[in-house]
Formats: structure tokens, C-alpha cells, sequence
């Protein structure tokens, strides 16, 4: 019986919000990707840029990007768990999944995920705002805990509290499972990614486009000279008015970045 045998090249997802291409046409429009030599820069290196710039916002923000599931230490603090009954995980959360107290290795309590509520201050029909999720999760109790077991809190050991009921903090005592990221990137975000990555990328191009190290070229003949330098508006490079601006929209960009990501932290001494 005859068959046929098909081959295909293919990558895995690697999470990138914007593709070479996209970066190209939005943020390097009009700039030669070549050296002197002609030889073009590879989609490999500007794919690695965005994979750089990609990273740092994730550490700055305190975000992931690609939809996918976390495994959180978080620490038990009285105050806000007894008077707001919630505790802040370190990645926004779309969805909880499992919840259990831990003290070192041993688990004390397991609540079960009809309690656990999420807050969303965008819209789950809105697609341009279902980014906005919180880091809180919410203990919110539903349903008879006597006679359903998936509704009721499961406890382990006779005294699972005992001797760390009066303590203010315990470290590591919540493991939290939940999933985190973007079903469509914000456009500020997109944005802050693609101007990291574009700085990187000009830097390079305006240092090998007409040579390395050269910073003016001069043309003569017959009497007649004409000079240019390639270092504009004194940054050093021949893109430099492009990276400035780039830069400058990002500074001012970060502190409102922060603020609606983040949040404020505030504490009491």
C-alpha cells in the first residue's frame, strides 16, 4: 500500500509578543538591517532582542507574557490574611487552581477552589481589557462543609496549627498553583517591548552601516570637498536621534508602567 511522508520545519511556542517582522515594519522603518558589506542582520539576532527586551520587562513588572501555569511561594501574613482574608501572589492571576498550607514540608490545610475568588478589573467579554487582573487571591466560603467534600477544607494531623497560631508571618507557608499571562498582549507593553528590543538593534546598525568606529566620511575631487558626519545630535551614533527618542518615551513611560502593573507597596513601621 503506498503511503506518503510529509516534512515540516517548525518551532515551539516561545512566547514572543511581536515577531521580527512586526518589530522591523513598526519601530525600524527605513533603516538599512546591513553592513557596509551588504551582509543583513539575521532574523535570529532581532528575534534574540525581542527575547531580551521581552525579559526585562518580565522582571520589572513582575509579569509573564505567555499564557501559562506558576507554582507560587508566598508567605503567611496575619494581618492582611485576618483582616482582608486575601493573600498577594507574585504574578497576576487569571485563574487558582490549588491552594495548600505549608509549614517547612508539611502540609496543614487544603482549601478547596469554590472558595478561592479572583478580582478582574477589566472584562472577560472585552478582549482589550481582560489583561487587568489583580495579585490577589480571596478566600470567599461557598457551599456545606459537612456534607460535600469537594466544598470542604481539608486538614492535616489533629493540631496542624499548634505553636504558630500567634505568629504575625510565617515564611513559604502558602504553595499556590495558578495561571498567569497574556491572552493579548497590552499595547503599552508591546510598545515598551519593541522600543527595548529597537534600541539594541540601532545601536549595532549605526555602528556597522558605513564601517565600524567610523563617525564622518569626506568626499573630493576636483576642488571641490564635501564632508558628513555620522554622529548625529552628539549620542555617538548614526541613529542616534532615533534611540534618543526611543529612550526618552520609555523613561517616561516607566513610573505609569509601574503604578498600573505593580501597584503601590506601602508598609507600617
Amino acid at each position: 500500500m503506498a503511503s506518503l511522508v510529509f516534512k515540516i520545519t517548525y518551532k515551539k511556542n516561545d512566547f514572543l509578543i511581536l515577531s521580527p517582522s512586526e518589530l522591523i515594519e513598526g519601530y525600524l522603518y527605513g533603516i538599512p538591517l546591513c553592513a557596509k558589506n551588504g551582509q543583513e542582520l539575521t532574523q535570529e539576532t532581532i528575534k534574540q532582542k525581542i527575547q531580551t527586551a521581552q525579559a526585562e520587562v518580565e522582571k520589572f513588572l513582575y509579569i509573564k507574557f505567555g499564557r501559562q501555569i506558576v507554582y507560587d511561594n508566598v508567605d503567611f501574613i496575619r494581618d492582611e490574611w485576618g483582616g482582608w482574608g486575601f493573600l498577594k501572589c507574585h504574578y497576576p492571576v487569571r485563574e487558582a487552581l490549588r491552594m495548600d498550607g505549608f509549614i517547612n514540608t508539611t502540609q496543614q490545610i487544603q482549601y478547596p477552589m469554590e472558595w478561592v475568588s479572583v478580582t478582574n478589573n477589566g472584562g472577560l467579554n472585552n478582549p482589550s481589557e481582560e489583561y487587568r487582573f489583580e495579585r490577589n487571591l480571596h478566600i470567599v466560603p461557598s457551599g456545606s462543609t459537612s456534607t460535600a467534600t469537594t466544598n470542604a477544607v481539608i486538614f492535616s494531623g489533629i493540631t496542624p496549627h499548634l505553636g504558630f497560631m500567634g505568629l504575625a508571618n510565617i515564611p513559604n507557608y502558602w504553595k499556590v498553583q495558578y495561571c498567569t499571562g497574556f491572552t493579548v498582549p497590552p499595547p503599552d507593553l508591546y510598545d515598551l517591548v519593541a522600543k527595548l528590543a529597537a534600541i539594541q538593534l540601532l545601536a549595532i546598525l549605526g555602528d556597522i552601516l558605513f564601517g565600524v568606529g567610523t563617525t564622518s566620511q569626506s568626499l573630493s575631487l576636483d576642488g571641490l570637498s564635501q564632508s558628513t558626519s555620522l554622529a548625529r545630535n552628539g549620542q555617538g551614533g548614526l541613529f542616534g536621534g532615533r534611540i534618543k527618542q526611543y529612550a526618552d518615551e520609555i523613561r517616561n513611560k516607566l513610573p505609569q508602567l509601574k503604578n498600573n502593573y505593580i501597584g503601590i507597596s506601602f508598609g507600617v513601621l
